[in-house]
């Protein structure tokens, strides 16, 4: 008897969830303006840039485009830092431990000259705007290409002296210059 009540109660419980989800035609997948420039920024990401798609709402556009260009900008600037990070931890596995506290500070320094130096002038690459009972929504892709990110990259490499001629030589050196070639071709 317990067995049949909890079948009964098992399948109203489907057929009440399976009323509730029929709607009439079946399910739509409806793909966001903002995971549309994700899939674009991705791309940049993969070529070996930094992307970040920024959202910004409000009643008036301009304020809106300012907060996804700001939203974008922070995550460019968090986005920069784990690059930079990931590529330390890429050099000090390659050429070993040894002198760790300088090249941690050798890579702080080129990520906070980084910083001040290339996403000061990072400007969108692509915007989708919705509007929604008088409220506008802005999505931004704000980028920095893969060219000058590297490139800037080593530069200011070359401004870490004691470093400079074990980066050269390292691994992670040359998959950078390739990775420029490669987007030269690109």
């Amino acid at each position: 008897m317990k067995k049949n009540a909890m079948l009964i109660g098992v399948i109203a419980i489907a057929v009440i969830l399976g009323g509730c989800a029929g709607g009439g035609g079946g399910m739509n997948i409806v793909q966001s303006p903002h995971s549309q420039l994700q899939m674009e920024a991705n791309q940049l990401v993969k070529a070996g840039g930094l992307a970040f798609v920024g959202t910004g709402i409000s009643q008036r556009e301009d304020i809106a485009r300012n907060k996804a260009q700001n939203a974008g900008r922070t995550g460019l600037g968090q986005a920069l830092e784990t690059k930079v990070k990931a590529y330390e931890k890429q050099f000090i596995e390659e050429v070993g431990s040894a002198g760790e506290a300088e090249i941690n500070e050798a890579f702080q320094t080129v990520s906070e000259q980084l910083s001040k130096t290339v996403l000061v002038g990072v400007l969108p690459i692509n915007e989708v705007i919705t509007l929604n009972e008088g409220t506008y929504t802005i999505y931004t892709i704000m980028a920095v290409d893969p060219k000058t990110f590297i490139q800037s990259f080593q530069d200011q490499m070359k401004e870490q002296k004691a470093l400079y001629t074990r980066y050269r030589q390292s691994e992670m050196s040359k998959e950078m210059d390739k990775k420029l070639e490669d987007y030269d071709n690109f």
